[in-house]
């Protein structure tokens, strides 16, 4: 028997494997599929915030749905069968439109890091000040290569 309950252990972790690399399949493609629409880039961070509360919205929109549902179940937990299958099916939706809308999610935040990363790529690094200290004595020292050249060469 404990053979058993281990190869049924091993098969539900497999299939809960198969499962993540299927969402992250999905994610992959929504990212995919928004590169493909030429959106302007994400100009700054506080553009990126706002874009991503948009989208975070509506997940929370659909987790109260589910949230709903769940009481609702309970709820007719005292009635018929009938009752308990129109309730599992509205928590059936409420779910599959969070699986929708964390997918959405997941594929504008991965815009808005890439744009963003792509922006300070861009962007000049700034030296700190301690960087321009170093910068500005590196220019009165040579090189020691650069001495034992000059004095070969007199």
């Amino acid at each position: 028997m404990q053979h058993y309950e281990q190869m049924e252990l091993d098969v539900m972790l497999e299939g809960e494997r198969d499962l993540k690399e299927n969402i992250g399949v999905a994610v992959d493609f929504a990212c995919r599929q928004l590169e493909s629409q030429g959106l302007a880039a994400i100009a700054s961070r506080q553009e990126g915030y706002g874009i991503a509360m948009q989208y975070y919205n509506s997940m929370a929109k659909s987790q109260k749905a589910a949230a709903d549902a769940m009481k609702n179940f309970l709820q007719i937990l005292p009635s018929g069968d009938s009752e308990a299958i129109f309730a599992a099916s509205k928590l059936f939706d409420a779910a599959n439109d969070i699986a929708y809308e964390a997918v959405l999610v997941a594929s504008q935040a991965n815009r808005i890091r890439t744009d963003l990363y792509r922006k300070t790529e861009e962007q000049e690094q700034e030296l700190t000040p301690m960087e321009e200290y170093l910068e500005s004595l590196d220019e009165g020292f040579e090189e020691t290569g650069e001495q034992e050249e000059d004095n070969a060469g007199n």
